[in-house]
């Protein structure tokens, strides 16, 4: 799998605001790359993923395809190092929003 062409096209998607397509289209080259079998491609993808639920607010969400990506046994050590730390980022973000939530409740 070319993963530089189908983050090309993800780009392209989220600059034109079409983010149930870019939703979409991860999940289905992350499939597809695990059909494959190439887990460096859907580790990339995973990654991309995280973050993009991230930016939508979709806390756990991106949570799990964290830890579903930690999992994995085809996750070599730096890649590993780079999921976590996305994950870490996604849960930081959900637990300001959380904050935030239950702050502008009070008021």
């Amino acid at each position: 799998m070319q993963v530089q062409e189908i983050l090309q096209q993800l780009d392209t998607l989220l600059k034109n605001s079409h983010l149930q397509e870019a939703d979409v289209f991860l999940k289905e080259q992350i499939a597809a790359a695990e059909q494959a079998k190439d887990w460096q491609t859907a580790l990339t993808l995973y990654n991309e993923q995280i973050g993009f639920f991230r930016d939508c607010g979709r806390f756990p969400e991106s949570l799990a395809v964290g830890k579903a990506a930690s999992e994995t046994d085809h996750c070599p050590r730096n890649d590993f190092a780079e999921c976590c730390q996305c994950t870490a980022s996604s849960w930081y973000a959900g637990s300001c929003s959380e904050q935030l939530s239950a702050s502008e409740t009070a008021l």
